[in-house]
C-alpha cells in the first residue's frame, strides 16, 4: 500500500510496481484511487461519499485478495481514505479507520510512504496545491503514527 500526498507519485509508482509483477508471473492486481476521475469533473467529496469511496476500495482489495491475488497494489489504501474522510470531518470517519484496521488483521500488508520527488508536481487530477500536498504528507506521517501503523519510507527516485 503506497502513502504519499496529492502528486506523491502513488498512482506511478503502482502502475510501475504492478507492471513489474505481471512480468514476473506474481498473481497481482492493482486496486486504484477512485477519487481521481473526481477531479476531472471538478467534484470534491462532501458528506458521506468518503464511505463511498471507502467502499470501493475495500471491495476491490476484499475480492482480489479472498480470490486468492496474491499482492494487491494500491495507490489509495483504506487508511488513507480513513485519513481523509477524518480530514474532510466524514461523520463516523473513525468508523472508517477502525475497518481498515480490521482489514489489516486479514490481510496484512505492507506500508510505504512515497518521499516525494522535489522536481515536479502537476496540479492536473488534484484539488491541492504544492503547498497543501506537503501539509498532506505530515498529516499522513502523524496519521499513521498515531495508529500504529508501521510504514517504510521510500524515496520515489528509487521505485
Amino acid at each position: 500500500m503506497l502513502y504519499g500526498g496529492p502528486g506523491s507519485g502513488k498512482s506511478t509508482a503502482a502502475g510501475l510496481i504492478f507492471a513489474k509483477l505481471k512480468q514476473s508471473n506474481i498473481s497481482a492486481e492493482w486496486v486504484q484511487e477512485p477519487i481521481k476521475l473526481w477531479t476531472y469533473l471538478n467534484l470534491a467529496p462532501k458528506g458521506f461519499d468518503q464511505v463511498y469511496l471507502f467502499g470501493q476500495i475495500i471491495y476491490q482489495e476484499d475480492v482480489a485478495l479472498r480470490n486468492d491475488v496474491k499482492i494487491v497494489v494500491g495507490d489509495a489504501p483504506l487508511l488513507l481514505s480513513a485519513y481523509y474522510a477524518k480530514k474532510l470531518k466524514t461523520p463516523g470517519w473513525e468508523n472508517l479507520r477502525n475497518l481498515a484496521l480490521e482489514f489489516e488483521k486479514v490481510y496484512p500488508a505492507t506500508h510505504i510512504f512515497l518521499e516525494r520527488p522535489q522536481d515536479h508536481f502537476s496540479e492536473q487530477g488534484r484539488y491541492h496545491s504544492y503547498e497543501e500536498s506537503l501539509e498532506i504528507d505530515e498529516e499522513i506521517k502523524a496519521f499513521l503514527y498515531a495508529n500504529s501503523v508501521n510504514y517504510s519510507k521510500v524515496l520515489y527516485s528509487d521505485i
